[in-house]
């Protein structure tokens, strides 16, 4: 179901069950989990989440095992801990994550995607929400991303409608940030591989930041990037004319030492 692969900095995870158009089954979203973990102690510096078929990205949850667990108030538990483990893995990764979008994303799909830093869909590429019309819910974490990135009456249309909508609508409401086919993620990839590795690092832990309104020591932050290797690499190569060449560096999250609740 789930394979990866590194090259130049750049790791590939796609999912592929062709039988099931990539619908989850229970020990997949442990399966997944395991793979960002594999990743994380290597030289990758971006990841792509995308999917080895080309009529769709996920299908959602398997509709079989979802069966398997009506009236199985354990295994319902096991499996909404297990889901919350993989995308809070996902989300929480220090490296940049982007969700290639070709195909139908549906469902379990959607929260995939928005545990990913951004996403690129394709023309083919449709989205829909659908617990609504399963007669379940859909867990708190993942409707409070998709709050968060399209707004309570979008969420609210997607899920309580629960109609399918296009690549094009999906960019509409911010649901998508590029509308690209394959090649276009993986020129967003290259791009982010290419740059400064801890400035990318730290410029995803600061936009985190200000969204969930934390406070980090923003001026230290900034002032220590002036004593900086890659700082000088970087106007090296601009007046060389050239491609900088970063090293990599240790991903540890900023310190937690100056963290505090910013005061409305």
């Amino acid at each position: 179901m789930i394979t990866s692969e590194l090259n130049g900095g750049i790791a590939t995870i796609a999912l592929a069950r062709a039988t099931s158009r990539n619908a989850f089954r229970l020990g997949d979203w442990t399966a997944l989990k395991a793979a960002l973990e594999a990743i994380v102690p290597t030289d990758a510096r971006v990841i792509v989440l995308e999917s080895a078929l080309e009529a769709a990205f996920c299908a959602g949850s398997d509709l079989i095992a979802m069966e398997s667990l009506v009236g199985q108030p354990a295994l319902v538990a096991q499996f909404r801990t297990e889901m919350r483990a993989a995308l809070d893995t996902l989300s929480a990764l220090t490296i940049p994550t982007i969700a290639n979008i070709q195909g139908d994303c549906f469902g379990a799909g959607v929260a995939i995607a928005l545990a990913c830093d951004f996403r690129v869909a394709g023309e083919r590429a449709r989205f829909a929400v659908t617990p609504a019309k399963l007669g379940i819910s859909y867990p708190v974490e993942d409707i409070a991303r998709l709050t968060k990135t399209v707004g309570a009456a979008q969420a609210g249309r997607l899920l309580m409608v629960a109609d399918t909508i296009s690549a094009s609508d999906a960019h509409c409401i911010g649901l998508v940030q590029v509308l690209g086919e394959a090649q276009e993620a993986h020129r967003c990839a290259s791009a982010i591989a290419k740059n400064a590795p801890q400035s990318v690092v730290t410029l995803k832990r600061l936009i985190r930041a200000v969204v969930e309104n934390e406070a980090l020591a923003f001026d230290d932050i900034f002032d220590g990037f002036f004593a900086s290797e890659a700082l000088v690499e970087g106007i090296r190569a601009f007046k060389e004319k050239r491609q900088p060449i970063y090293a990599d560096v240790s991903r540890k999250p900023l310190s937690a030492d100056p963290l505090q609740r910013l005061q409305p």
